[in-house]
């Protein structure tokens, strides 16, 4: 009787250790599937992310094409009062001198 009870302990234990088993199995295997499909998710996603990357910097190189053509080449011209400036000359320190080369300047 006593290797009955022991039998039927162990038959117990056996049977609650394997549904541990099983469940631990099931539960992870369900865990599994939810990564496998989340991971197909991302892959989907990092695809379209890649696509419109690739249209943004293909609008970004039409831009800069864009703007290149547009680019004006600028030469600096000094303005002719400074030429003028530069030009006036003083025959002396007098008064009537530089009021000559002041209504130069000024065109009067």
């Amino acid at each position: 009787m006593n290797f009955i009870k022991e039998l039927d302990l162990k038959a117990i234990l056996f049977i609650v250790l394997g549904l541990i088993v099983v469940f631990t199995f099931l539960s992870k295997n369900s865990q599994i599937t939810s990564l496998k499909d989340e991971k197909t998710s991302l892959q989907t996603d990092l695809i379209k992310e890649k696509t419109n990357f690739k249209t943004c910097e293909d609008k970004m190189q039409e831009q800069n094409k864009k703007i290149e053509n547009m680019r004006v080449e600028v030469t600096y011209k000094e303005p002719e009062i400074i030429e003028k400036i530069n030009n006036i000359y003083l025959k002396d320190k007098t008064c009537e001198s530089e009021l000559k080369a002041y209504k130069e300047l000024f065109n009067d």
